[in-house]
């Protein structure tokens, strides 16, 4: 995932059996719930969201959504080339550390301090990094090729990055 650009934070109520429909997602989101559940319904499954489990929301994804019991929900949305139809649902080991940097993300951006983007960019992969560590996770070749990349931009976030320097990184 390259975030290209982070859109808004925010976090909302909703009641027990309160539903709705998406269609055509128009961003990529980042989704916990603080307390409470709600279940996430598309074509090729059920997702479940909650305090321990971190839901990824793809861009042009279609879904039903159902608060079944209530509680707060976050929301990160950003911009991302990365195509994907379905959802994930990621079981979360450290869920306190994941409630911690969503917090500081709607805090960033609320208080727009200088770079916030910037800040809230590398917050988002250390929301995603941390969901995903410890699981086996195997690349495809497009992946592995890119890999070099998005470690550099890992390493260098605070620091211009031209497109020159991510492709001598990969070698393409």
């Amino acid at each position: 995932i390259i975030i290209k650009d982070f859109a808004f934070a925010s976090t909302l109520y909703s009641e027990k059996n309160n539903s709705s429909q998406k269609t055509d997602r128009i961003r990529w989101a980042l989704g916990l719930k603080k307390e409470g559940e709600t279940i996430y319904t598309t074509k090729s499954g059920t997702y479940l969201s909650n305090k321990d489990n971190l839901i990824i929301l793809p861009k042009g994804s279609s879904y039903k959504w159902e608060s079944t019991v209530p509680g707060h929900f976050s929301a990160i949305e950003f911009e991302c080339d990365l195509e994907n139809d379905d959802i994930l649902s990621l079981p979360l080991k450290n869920s306190e550390k994941i409630h911690r940097l969503f917090n500081e993300i709607e805090y960033k951006h609320i208080t727009k301090t200088p770079m916030y983007k910037i800040e809230i960019i590398k917050s988002c992969y250390s929301i995603i990094l941390e969901a995903i560590k410890g699981k086996k996770y195997l690349p495809n070749e497009k992946q592995l090729k890119i890999m070099p990349a998005l470690e550099y931009i890992a390493k260098n976030f605070d620091k211009p990055i031209k497109n020159e320097e991510l492709a001598k990184t990969t070698g393409l």
